[in-house]
C-alpha cells in the first residue's frame, strides 16, 4: 500500500479508536529492516516522553473529557484541553527597584572613559559652532551674510553638525540645500501674491493658507520617509520664517533682501559644517566597517576561548552570556554596521561585493554556534589542564597522523577492549560521557584552538587593512598567516572525521549511549563545531580575496532604494531623539518585508494539477506548500490596490501627525498675522517659537516628564546665559559674547555625545544662540532693552520647546506602551510562521524533498531578522518603562520575561531547523500502519501550536483578554508520544521490528556500507535532539500563555 508521506490530502485518516478496537487482527505493513544496533524502541522520543509525563503530573492539570470524539476531516484538528487554573502573579525581580548610585570614584572613572571616547566628536562640534558664532559676531561678515538674521547660521550648524561620516554629511547637506531652495521658491510665490492689489488686503489669510500647505507637506514627508527629514526641516524653517517675518502688504513691494539674509545665513551654516567635517578628524566609513567585522570576529573568539578555558568551561551562565553576545555581534551589530556602510557614500579600501560575501560567510559560520549545547561534558577541567601541559601537536605530527589514520582498516580491528566491555554491559550515564570524552576531547580541543587562531588572524588582518597606511609586506604576512590557518583547519576537520569513523567502527554507538542526554549533546557539539570550522574556511578564503584587492575606491550607496528611503544613518537617528524607537521602527519595517517575502516563497519541488479550473479556464498547479493559499484576495485589479495604498498613506498615521503638527504650527504663528500683535511679534523675533517647535518635534518620541523638565531647564539656562553675555561690561561686546559661547558650548558638546542627550542640548544651544545674537544687533544697548529683548525672545523659544514634547500626549497619541502590544503581536506572528515553516518544510517534508540551498538561505535570513526584532522589542520595553504611569502601573518585568521566553523559543526553532534537515521523520516509524495512525496526531500537535500563536497574536494586537480555554500544547504532544509508544510496543509484540527504517534508496538489508551506518547513527542523534527541541517549544508555549493571561487578563475573570 502506498503511503503519501508528509501530506494530509487523504480521503480519511486512520481512526485511533478503531485501531485500538481492532487490536492485532490486522497485519501491519512492515518496512524493510536495516541492521541497526542503536535503535531502542522509541529511543528518539523516550526522553521527551518522560519529561512530558513528569510535567503533566507535577503541574496538576486536569484534562477535559473529549467524549470519544475524533476529528478525521481534512482542514480540522483535535485539541486537548485542561481545566483552567488561576495564574499565579509573577513577582518583580529584585533588580526592578531603584538602583543605588555608584560611588564617586566609579562615576569619575566612567566620566574619564567617556571623555577619552568622545573628545574628538566634542572638539569637531565645538569648532563648527564657535566658528559660526564668530562669523556672526564680526560685524563686516555678519552685515554681508544676513545682519540680524545671521542667527540662522549657527542654528544650521547645530542641526547639521559635522560629527558624521563625510558621505552622510554630503547627503544631508545636499538634502538641506534642496529643502532651502524649495522653501525660498514657495515663499517667493506667496510673497508675490500678497503684494498684488486687492488680493493683498488679506495677506494674513494668504500666509495662513501658505503655511497650512507647507506645514502639511513638510510634516508628512518627514513622517513618511525618515531619510528625507532634513529636506523637511529646511523647507519648514524657511517657509515658516517667510510666512511670519515682515510679510508684504497690499501695494508695497516685497523686501527681497530678506531672502538673501535668511538663505545665505542658512547656506553658510550648511557649508561650514561640511567644511569642518571634511577637514577636522574626517571619517569616511572605512575604519568603522573594518572595526565592526573585527569586533564580530573577536566576540566569536571569546565564546570559543571560554569553551576551552578552565575557569569558564563549566560556568553555564557565563557561557550563555558569551553565546548571546556572539549572536548579537553577528546578527545585530555587524548587520547594522554593514547596512550603515552600504547606505552611504564611502571612500574605502574594501571591495563592496567581497565585503558583503564576508558578512554572509561569517553569519553562516556563526550560525551553528548559537545552537551549541553548552552542557556537553566533552571538555572538563581535567582534560583542559592536561592539554595545556602537553601543548598542541606540531603540524608535521598532525599530517603524519592524518595520513596514517586515513588508511582503510578492518571493522573488527577497530574494536577495542573498552568497546567490548561497553557493548556487553549496561553502561551508566557517567560511563557514556567518559567514553565519548576519551575518544573526542583532544581532537575537538585541537579544532577549537585552530578556530581561535583563525579568528584571531582574521581580526588582526581586518584591523590592519582598516588602517590608512599598510604596506604590501604587511599584507603578504597577513596572507601567509591566513593560509596557514586555512591548511590547519582542513587538517583538524579531517582528524575529527577520522576519529568519528573509528568511534562508529568500534561499536560504541549503542542504545544506552543514546538514552544519555549528555551523550547526544556531546555528539551534536562535535558536529556543530565541525560545521563552524568548515564554514570558517570559506570565511578565510573570502578574506584572502579582500586582502588581494586592497586599494582606495569610491563606493556609492548601494542599499535598496525602497528600504533606504526609510532608513536614517545611525548618527542622524540619534540626533532625532528617541533612537531606540527609530531603531525599532526601522527594524520592524525590514522584518515585516523579509517575512512577507520568505513566508510566501515556495521552495518545494512537488506539485500537482488541480481538478478545478480558475477564472481563466486553466487548471492551476497545486503546490505542496504554499502560504499564498491562505491569503484572501478580493480583487486582482492592480489599480484598486494602488488606490488603496494611496488612500492609506493619505489617511494613515503619518497624515494624522502632519495635521496635528500643522495645527500647533498655525497656533504659534497666529499672532504674526493679527494687526494688534504682528509688530511686536516681528520686533522680538517671536517667530522662533514655531521654528523651534519644528526642529525639536519628533513623531516617534513619547518621552516623559523628566525629559520635558530637562529640556526646559536647558532652555532657561541658555536664555539666562545669553542675557549674561549681553549684560556683561561693555554691553553686547562681541569678544565677551564669544567668550561666553566657548564656556557654554564645550561642556554641552560633551553632554551631547557622551551622555546622548541630544534634544535637550540642542534646545539649550538654540536658546542661547538666538537671544545672544538678536540682542547684540540692537541699536540701543541698555540694561532694560537687553533684558526685554533677551527674555521676550527667550520666552518664545520656551513656548516652542514646551510644545515639542506634549504634542505626542494629546489627540492621536503615541506611546511606546501602546506600540509594545503590537510589537509582541508581530513577534508571535513571526514565530508562528517560523514554526509552520520548520514543521512543514523540515520535519514533515515530503519524501525526496530535502531542503535546498534556497531554503537554507531563507531560513538564515528569517532567523537573523527575528533576532533583530527581538532585540529591538527589548529596547522598546526600556522606552515604555520610562513613560509616566497615568492610567495604570506598567509592569515591564512581565514583558521582559515574555521576551526571554520568546528568545528561548527562537533558539529552539533554530535548533529544530538545523536538526530537522538531517533526518526524515517518516523513517523513524516502525511500519506504514503507524505512519497512517500518527498523521492525525502529528497534525494536531502542529496545528495546536500554530493556533495558540494565532490567538495570542490577535489578543495582543486588539488588546483583548486571553480566552479561558486554550489547547494545552503539553497534553497534545504527550498524546502523540503515548500513541507512538503504544504502537511501537504492539508492533514489537507482533514480531515486527520495533524501530525499522525505510532507506532513501532500495538496498540490500544485509549489506550496509560504513557510510550508510554512520549516517544512521547521526540520524538517530538528530532525531533525539529534535524531539527534545520541539518538546521545549511546547513547554515554553505554555508559560507564554500564562504570561499573556497575566498581562492582558483572562476572559471570565
Amino acid at each position: 500500500m502506498e503511503v503519501l508521506k508528509g501530506s494530509y490530502k487523504q480521503t480519511s485518516f486512520q481512526s485511533l479508536k478503531d485501531l485500538a478496537r481492532s487490536g492485532s487482527s490486522a497485519a501491519p505493513l512492515a518496512r524493510p529492516v536495516k541492521s541497526l544496533q542503536t535503535s531502542p524502541i522509541g529511543s528518539w522520543t523516550s526522553l521527551s516522553h518522560l519529561r512530558l509525563e513528569k510535567l503533566a503530573e507535577s503541574s496538576g492539570w486536569e484534562e477535559l473529557q473529549d467524549y470519544g470524539l475524533e476529528e478525521l476531516r481534512d482542514g480540522f484538528f483535535d485539541a486537548s484541553y485542561s481545566r483552567p487554573q488561576r495564574v499565579a502573579a509573577t513577582e518583580p525581580p529584585a533588580s526592578a527597584g531603584p538602583s543605588a548610585q555608584p560611588p564617586l570614584a566609579a562615576r569619575g572613572k566612567a566620566f574619564w572613559s567617556r571623555l577619552r571616547v568622545h573628545w574628538k566628536a566634542a572638539v569637531k562640534f565645538s569648532v563648527a559652532y564657535l566658528a559660526a558664532m564668530f562669523l556672526c559676531l564680526v560685524q563686516p561678515a555678519s552685515n554681508w551674510i544676513g545682519e540680524v538674521y545671521t542667527s540662522f547660521l549657527p542654528v544650521a550648524v547645530l542641526i547639521h553638525h559635522p560629527v558624521r561620516t563625510v558621505g552622510v554629511q554630503l547627503e544631508i547637506t545636499a538634502q538641506s540645500i534642496v529643502g532651502l531652495a524649495l522653501g525660498l521658491g514657495w515663499s517667493a510665490l506667496w510673497w508675490y501674491v500678497c503684494s498684488v492689489a486687492l488680493v493683498g488686503r488679506h495677506e494674513g489669510s494668504l500666509l495662513f493658507v501658505s503655511l497650512i500647505l507647507s506645514g502639511l507637506w513638510s510634516s508628512w514627508l518627514a513622517a513618511a520617509y525618515g531619510r528625507l527629514v532634513y529636506i523637511s526641516v529646511s523647507f519648514g524653517i524657511t517657509a515658516t520664517f517667510f510666512a511670519t517675518a515682515m510679510p508684504p502688504s497690499e501695494g508695497s513691494l516685497p523686501s527681497w533682501n530678506y531672502f538673501w539674509d535668511q538663505g545665505m545665513s542658512y547656506l553658510f551654516g550648511l557649508l561650514l559644517s561640511l567644511l569642518v567635517c571634511v577637514c577636522l578628524f574626517p571619517r569616511f566609513g572605512h575604519a568603522t566597517i573594518g572595526r565592526e567585522f573585527a569586533s564580530a570576529a573577536n566576540d566569536l573568539k571569546h565564546l570559543l576561548v571560554y569553551l576551552v578555558d578552565t575557569s569558564y568551561c563549566n560556568d553555564i551562565p557565563t557561557l550563555l552570556k558569551a553565546q548571546e553576545n556572539a549572536v548579537s555581534a553577528i546578527d545585530v551589530r555587524l548587520s547594522e554596521g554593514y547596512r550603515e556602510f552600504a547606505n552611504q557614500l564611502t571612500i574605502t579600501r574594501f571591495d563592496g561585493k567581497l565585503l558583503e560575501h564576508l558578512r554572509n560567510s561569517l553569519t553562516i559560520a556563526a550560525s551553528p554556534l548559537r545552537s551549541l549545547p553548552l552542557g556537553h561534558g566533552l571538555l572538563t577541567n581535567v582534560e583542559l589542564e592536561r592539554f595545556r601541559r602537553e601543548g598542541l601537536k606540531s603540524a608535521t605530527e598532525n599530517t603524519a597522523y592524518v595520513q596514517e589514520a586515513d588508511e582503510p582498516s578492518d571493522d573488527q580491528g577497530m574494536r577495542t577492549k573498552d568497546s567490548d566491555n561497553f557493548g556487553s554491559t549496561s553502561a551508566t550515564t557517567e560511563l557514556c560521557s567518559s567514553i565519548i570524552r576519551e575518544k573526542f576531547s583532544e581532537t575537538i580541543f585541537d579544532l577549537i584552538m585552530e578556530l581561535i587562531n583563525a579568528l584571531n588572524s582574521l581580526q588582526v588582518g581586518l584591523n590592519n587593512i582598516s588602517e590608512s597606511n599598510i604596506a604590501a609586506s604587511e599584507r603578504a604576512d597577513i596572507k601567509v598567516n591566513v593560509l596557514a590557518c586555512l591548511a590547519n583547519l582542513h587538517d583538524r576537520i579531517r582528524c575529527l572525521d577520522i576519529k568519528y569513523k573509528e568511534f562508529g567502527r568500534a561499536g560504541l554507538f549503542t542504545s544506552d549511549l543514546l538514552l544519555n542526554p549528555k551523550s547526544s549533546d556531546a555528539l551534536v557539539f562535535l558536529r556543530y563545531i565541525r560545521q563552524c570550522a568548515k564554514h570558517m574556511t570559506k570565511v578565510l578564503e573570502v578574506f584572502l580575496q579582500i586582502n588581494d584587492s586592497v586599494h582606495w575606491r569610491l563606493i556609492p550607496p548601494n542599499y535598496q532604494w525602497h528600504r533606504a528611503i526609510n532608513r536614517l544613518s545611525h548618527q542622524c537617528a540619534l540626533d532625532q531623539g528617541a533612537s531606540y524607537l527609530w531603531s525599532y521602527f526601522q527594524t520592524k519595517r525590514d522584518v515585516d518585508d523579509a517575512f512577507e517575502m520568505i513566508y510566501n516563497s515556495y521552495t518545494s519541488k512537488h506539485h500537482e494539477v488541480s481538478d478545478l479550473f480558475d477564472r481563466r479556464g486553466i487548471r492551476p498547479r497545486i503546490r505542496a506548500f504554499d502560504h499564498k493559499d491562505f491569503a484572501v484576495h478580493s480583487t486582482s485589479n492592480p489599480v484598486r490596490y494602488k488606490l488603496w495604498q494611496l488612500n492609506n498613506s493619505l489617511l494613515g498615521p503619518e497624515s494624522r501627525w502632519a495635521r496635528k503638527c500643522t495645527v500647533v504650527l498655525i497656533a504659534l504663528c497666529l499672532p504674526g498675522w493679527l494687526p494688534g500683535s504682528k509688530i511686536w511679534y516681528q520686533r522680538y523675533h517671536c517667530w522662533w517659537a514655531p521654528i523651534t517647535f519644528l526642529i525639536l518635534s519628533n513623531r516617534r518620541n513619547s518621552s516623559n516628564w523628566r525629559a520635558l523638565y530637562k529640556r526646559l531647564a536647558g532652555c532657561f539656562l541658555g536664555v539666562f546665559w545669553a542675557w549674561c553675555a549681553n549684560q556683561a561690561k561693555h554691553y553686547s561686546n562681541p569678544f565677551v559674547i564669544a567668550t561666553f559661547s566657548v564656556l557654554f558650548c564645550v561642556p554641552l558638546a560633551f553632554n551631547y555625545f557622551a551622555f546622548n542627550r541630544r534634544k535637550s542640548t540642542l534646545a539649550a544651544l538654540i536658546c542661547f544662540t538666538v537671544p545672544a545674537l538678536v540682542t547684540s544687533f540692537l541699536e540701543e544697548h541698555t540694561t532694560s532693552s537687553i533684558w526685554k529683548q533677551t527674555w521676550i525672545t527667550g520666552v518664545s523659544l520656551l513656548i516652542g520647546t514646551i510644545c515639542s514634547i506634549p504634542i505626542n500626549w494629546f489627540i492621536w497619541t503615541f506611546t511606546a506602551r501602546s506600540e509594545l502590544s503590537l510589537a509582541v503581536s508581530g513577534l508571535l506572528m513571526h514565530l508562528s510562521q517560523s514554526y509552520q515553516i520548520v514543521a512543514g518544510r523540515y520535519l514533515y517534508r515530503d519524501t525526496d524533498d530535502h531542503p535546498n540551498d534556497l531554503t537554507r538561505s531563507l531560513a538564515s535570513i528569517r532567523e537573523v531578522r527575528l533576532s533583530q526584532s527581538l532585540l529591538a522589542t527589548r529596547a522598546l520595553v526600556r522606552s515604555a518603562v520610562s513613560e509616566p504611569n497615568i492610567v495604570s502601573e506598567f509592569r515591564g518585568y512581565l514583558f521582559d520575561e515574555l521576551l526571554d521566553h520568546f528568545g528561548i523559543l527562537l533558539e529552539r526553532l533554530i535548533e529544530a531547523r538545523r536538526l530537522g534537515q538531517h533526518f526524515q521523520v517518516w523513517d523513524r516509524d516502525p511500519n506504514t500502519e503507524t505512519t497512517r495512525a500518527l498523521l492525525s496526531l502529528r497534525r494536531d500537535n502542529v496545528a495546536c501550536v500554530i493556533f495558540i500563536f494565532y490567538m495570542l497574536s490577535n489578543c495582543f494586537s486588539s488588546k483583548s483578554k486571553v480566552p479561558k480555554y486554550l489547547p494545552n500544547p503539553i497534553f497534545v504532544r504527550k498524546k502523540l508520544f503515548d500513541t507512538f509508544m503504544k504502537l511501537t510496543e504492539d508492533a514489537s509484540a507482533r514480531g515486527t521490528s520495533a524501530h525499522s527504517s525505510t532507506p532513501a534508496a532500495p538496498q540490500n538489508a544485509q549489506s550496509s556500507s560504513p557510510t550508510s551506518a554512520e549516517q544512521d547513527h547521526w540520524d538517530e542523534v538528530y532525531a533525539i535532539c529534535f524531539s527534545r527541541a520541539f518538546t521545549d517549544i511546547s513547554v515554553e508555549l505554555q508559560r507564554i500563555i500564562d504570561l499573556a493571561k497575566e498581562i492582558l487578563g483572562q476572559e471570565g475573570d
